[in-house]
């Protein structure tokens, strides 16, 4: 019997916030496959949840410039609404309240 591939980094930080987002606990769960092998520590991973959300966030605008440059006002609303949800509330907090960053 063949051996499952290891997942790789983005197929665990996309089941990380999918996860997140199912949980809508605001924690942070550990027991994804793959977790300890990508992420050295809460703040290695937390990183790579804003380095996601920024991408998805900018990825958002360029389409909303794209489908009308001259309405950047609107652009910048839709890719804000695009981006947030339980995973940006998570940024948010963190900047905050960093001692508030639990493993679960």
């Amino acid at each position: 019997m063949k051996d499952r591939p290891k997942p790789s980094r983005a197929t665990v930080l996309h089941n990380l916030i999918e996860a997140i987002l199912t949980r809508n606990d605001g924690h942070i769960p550990t027991n994804i496959e793959g977790t300890d092998t990508y992420f050295n520590n809460v703040e290695d991973l937390a990183n790579a949840l804003l380095l996601r959300w920024h991408t998805r966030l900018v990825a958002s605008l360029e389409r909303g410039l794209v489908d009308d440059p001259e309405d950047r006002r609107e652009a910048v609303i839709e890719a804000w609404r695009h981006a947030s949800g339980t995973a940006a509330r998570v940024g948010d907090r963190l900047v905050t309240q960093p001692e508030w960053l639990v493993w679960s």
